[in-house]
């Protein structure tokens, strides 16, 4: 994990960045005026901090082009099986049994909950990396 170790004249502070950001930018303003207590370590603890944000940036945009990507392999088999159940007939023309009818009716629900909760994975992904964006413009 890791870690941001901020030490001044009366106390000291240990941060576990993993679990700490994304945070408010007012919590983040916070942080910032206790690193600089630190003067010592203040560029130190300040370059941490920075390369922590690029590397999450980069696992970010990483996550959400893989949630991309899910969205729509999983929407476009939520179509296909919508129009497997409306015409009742699979796309070469034969019929669909009763059992198999049953099975894309719960396919469908898989699919759809699965494409829902994709879209909203790679929206959380895309909306943290703007807060570590964000981050690094303070900084």
């Amino acid at each position: 994990m890791n870690d941001l170790y901020i030490e001044w004249e009366t106390g000291h502070m240990n941060i576990h960045m993993d679990l700490f950001f994304p945070c408010g930018i007012q919590r983040f303003k916070k942080l910032l005026k206790i690193v600089e207590l630190d003067w010592q370590h203040e560029k130190e603890l300040k370059e941490k901090l920075k390369v922590h944000f690029q590397n999450r940036i980069s696992a970010l945009v990483d996550l959400w082009k893989e949630n991309s990507r899910k969205y729509y392999d999983f929407k476009q088999k939520a179509a296909d099986t919508t129009s497997l159940i409306e015409s009742r007939k699979h796309p070469n023309g034969l019929p669909v049994s009763k059992d198999e009818l049953k099975r894309a009716k719960a396919d469908l629900k898989e699919y759809t909950a699965a494409y829902k909760k994709a879209l909203a994975d790679a929206k959380r992904n895309k909306r943290f990396k703007e807060q570590f964006e964000k981050y690094l413009e303070s900084l």
